[in-house]
């Protein structure tokens, strides 16, 4: 359990109240593979890209750095289209920050995201602290419906993404019976 969040494996809190600023995440994975393991998924595109919900398509713009995808999601009963280009200010020494920004119902929105690779717990598990900020434009964070919206489906999503994730790496490891 992260003491920080109090949460568990592959879950997330919005950290964030009604009418601040940008929408705030933070979440703790915890995955039964190696470190190196963990740590080279995320700089493998092909195993994010598999991991995004709703994704169509995506592009490696700049190997390791720079990539650009387009998801289709149900925003209120509606399936929207949303193009995102994702980029990795920073990604070694088990530290990592990306800046993004994608486009939702025509509006910019801005993300940042860091995560933190942390040592391995008692039971061997590679553990991931992350967090995310998402910066709405006023048009879209002034509207407290479409602000909720965005907020539990980025949750949700983000929950989603760090499952797979988890689910992906974890695959074909030995465990001990």
């Amino acid at each position: 359990m992260d003491q920080r969040t109090g949460l568990g494996v592959a879950e997330a809190a919005v950290l964030s109240r009604p009418g601040e600023g940008a929408l705030q995440y933070a979440g703790r994975v915890a995955m039964a593979c190696p470190s190196q393991r963990l740590w080279a998924g995320l700089n493998d595109v092909a195993i994010l890209a598999g991991c995004v919900p709703g994704l169509v398509a995506y592009t490696i713009l700049e190997p390791g750095r720079r990539f650009s995808g387009t998801a289709e999601i149900n925003l209120g009963g509606n399936q929207i289209t949303i193009p995102t280009e994702v980029h990795w200010l920073h990604l070694a020494d088990g530290r990592g920050a990306l800046a993004a920004q994608a486009a939702v119902v025509g509006h910019p929105v801005l993300c940042a995201g860091e995560v933190v690779l942390a040592p391995a717990g008692e039971d061997g598990q590679a553990v991931l602290h992350w967090t995310a900020q998402l910066t709405l434009p006023a048009a879209l964070n002034e509207n407290s419906l479409m602000r909720q919206m965005i907020g539990s489906l980025a949750a949700r999503y983000l929950r989603a993404f760090w499952e797979c994730l988890k689910a992906t790496l974890e695959a074909d490891i030995p465990h001990p019976a």
